[in-house]
């Protein structure tokens, strides 16, 4: 799908608007992200109202996390058999300063750019024994479950972003660096970082993250959130740009489903 690059009034093409949509398909007032390519390529998974915008000009800097794909993978002997979750996390980024950060030179351009994603788990307000039954259930049977029971679980997360920005920003916190906060409700969370490599991404500054997760039942109770960022710096340290997720684009997943879901044992 690939909006014309002007519009009937001969403005030129801006960004797609991504709103949640009501039931009946209408646009509701809740924008989810931007997507700056003309040619629409965000993976979407839910009901959403999608919006063209011309003449607006661009964000100057921006960082969109998509709708997290989850799969399972078990290999090795059927008698020590190993099992993997895995979260694919498509993100894209851009910045007015730096267009393409795998092109980079800090020489040359003067700013050196970190992207990523943080990953916030409550490790308190987990799934209950009854919910975690009604999910496992419907995996192995193969049927839904109601989308209401997870919902409950992201509406009380007790999301904090500007302690996930916190940890964006903070130097000291490399690839894969944890850390925990305890939200207003009492609940503790874990911060885990993950700091992408620039010569990874494509020339659009996209990259699909996977996050690896051993199945077990801890990990099928936690719920997570995942949001990406993207911090510009100048030569001597100071931040020129940055973005994160906010409330409304911040991608929230649980693993009880994916990992109760039948699979074969592959050979290594």
């Amino acid at each position: 799908m690939t909006a014309p690059d002007k519009n009937a009034e001969g403005k030129e093409f801006s960004y797609w608007n991504i709103y949640k949509a009501n039931i009946d398909g209408s646009k509701t007032n809740t924008l989810i992200a931007k997507c700056y390519d003309r040619t629409f390529n965000f993976r979407i998974y839910d009901d959403y109202y999608l919006e063209v915008v011309y003449g607006a000009g661009r964000d100057n800097v921006s960082a969109e996390i998509n709708d997290p794909v989850m799969n399972r993978e078990i290999f090795g002997s059927a008698s020590s058999a190993t099992d993997r979750l895995y979260v694919d996390l498509l993100v894209s980024y851009y910045s007015s300063l730096v267009p393409v950060f795998k092109d980079n030179n800090p020489d040359n351009t003067g700013y050196t750019v970190e992207c990523g994603v943080i990953v916030d788990r409550n490790n308190t307000n987990t799934l209950s024994d009854a919910d975690m039954n009604s999910i496992k259930e419907a995996a192995q049977n193969g049927t839904e479950f109601d989308p209401a029971i997870l919902q409950n679980y992201f509406d009380n997360f007790g999301l904090d972003v500007d302690k996930a920005l916190d940890v964006a920003k903070d130097t000291s916190m490399g690839d894969k660096s944890k850390t925990t906060y305890i939200d207003t409700s009492g609940y503790e969370h874990r911060l885990s970082k993950y700091v992408l490599n620039n010569e990874d991404l494509t020339n659009k500054n996209r990259i699909d993250k996977v996050l690896v997760y051993t199945n077990n039942e801890a990990n099928q109770k936690y719920i997570f959130a995942a949001y990406a960022y993207v911090i510009v710096r100048n030569a001597d340290g100071t931040i020129a740009q940055w973005d994160i997720s906010n409330a409304n684009e911040v991608q929230f997943y649980n693993l009880c489903y994916t990992a109760n879901i039948p699979a074969q044992t592959s050979a290594n």
